[in-house]
């Protein structure tokens, strides 16, 4: 590898070297072209680790600091990993998996996001370098949890196979894990379940239409607090769509899209509807405008919402079941989620 260390700079003059940029680029390699992704993500890799190991002997440093230090490494290793076991010499990242994936099970308070980002990278190593026993485990598990898009699916059915035999029954097992899946969501939903009352709102619809939640009392209701300059929020709306789609024939069941904390240019309820009919979303959008005066918006407030997208389930009695914040980048686990909060609500 031939070393061609420029430094560029970024606002503040700081200084950093430009193969870390090259390195955020290789991250959308790994799949493509995974050695060479991998020979410029060992730059960003080390980078990554010089500055968090820098942060953390400093004194006085801010948390969140070294929390997007954390993030930035765990990014750039996670890529390492799956370029070396995409490439032509999988072994390699195999060895590097295991290894963090084993003193990422020691750290007793290693966040969770990034002990599961270690961990998938791990799982993928092990499938590329067909140790499909050991693989099988974590991809059962990946179900469980909701995952059901086409290439876990069709991972799992490699691994069971050839665990198993290529005449194993594969499709009696899928169902016997989706059965088990409903279960596990279930109970993990019923954990993280409130009850508190539903603040009341009197919005516009898109097209002038006063709307309160009052008018939907005694079915589920979904609320969806979102904006059109909020990239998150526009990434969860395919797993919405879909949600709202399982729930067409169920007149018990209402989504509402609450348009928030719009920007101070052009027309926010023009723009949320282009938006909508543009992508051909069949959501019911309702406007949060701000109050000329505080600066608020009133039903954001009222919700005590702290950041978008955020989501909360409203059962027929008028009371919060679920609040969420965030969005899920599993698309068909994030629907069988919001899924089972829902079934949660009916009940109630």
């Amino acid at each position: 590898m031939v070393n061609l260390t420029v430094f560029s700079t970024d606002s503040k003059g700081n200084k950093f070297p430009k193969e870390s940029i090259y390195a955020e680029m290789a991250c959308d390699m790994t799949e493509s072209n995974a050695d060479a992704a991998a020979e410029y993500l060992k730059y960003g890799l080390d980078d990554s680790k010089a500055n968090l190991d820098k942060l953390l002997i400093e004194k006085n440093v801010k948390e969140d600091l070294i929390i997007r230090a954390k993030s930035t490494y765990i990014k750039m290793l996670t890529a390492y990993i799956n370029a070396l076991s995409n490439g032509q010499n999988p072994e390699n990242g195999f060895l590097l998996a295991k290894e963090k994936y084993e003193y990422s099970k020691k750290m007793k308070s290693i966040n969770n996001r990034f002990e599961t980002a270690i961990e998938k990278a791990y799982a993928n190593a092990l499938l590329k370098t067909k140790r499909y026993s050991d693989a099988l485990p974590f991809l059962e598990t990946y179900v469980l949890q909701g995952s059901s898009d086409p290439i876990t699916l069709s991972d799992l059915k490699t691994a069971y196979l050839a665990k198993n035999g290529q005449n194993a029954d594969f499709d009696s097992y899928l169902l016997k894990l989706k059965t088990e899946q409903k279960t596990v969501l279930k109970e993990e939903i019923t954990k993280i379940a409130i009850k508190e009352p539903a603040p009341e709102f009197e919005l516009k619809d898109v097209n002038g239409k006063t709307v309160r939640l009052s008018d939907y009392k005694g079915k589920v209701v979904v609320l969806d607090f979102w904006a059109t300059w909020c990239g998150p929020c526009k990434a969860s709306f395919p797993a919405m769509q879909k949600t709202i789609n399982r729930y067409n024939n169920d007149p018990g069941v209402v989504f509402l899209f609450l348009h928030t904390w719009e920007k101070k240019s052009g027309n926010p309820t023009v723009e949320a509807g282009k938006y909508i009919t543009d992508n051909k979303y069949t959501f019911k959008v309702l406007m949060d405008l701000r109050n000329s005066v505080t600066n608020e918006s009133a039903a954001a407030s009222a919700y005590k919402v702290k950041g978008i997208p955020a989501k909360f389930v409203i059962d027929g009695k008028g009371d919060i079941r679920f609040s969420t914040s965030g969005f899920s980048q599993d698309a068909d686990k994030a629907v069988e989620e919001l899924s089972a909060m829902i079934e949660f609500a009916k009940q109630r």
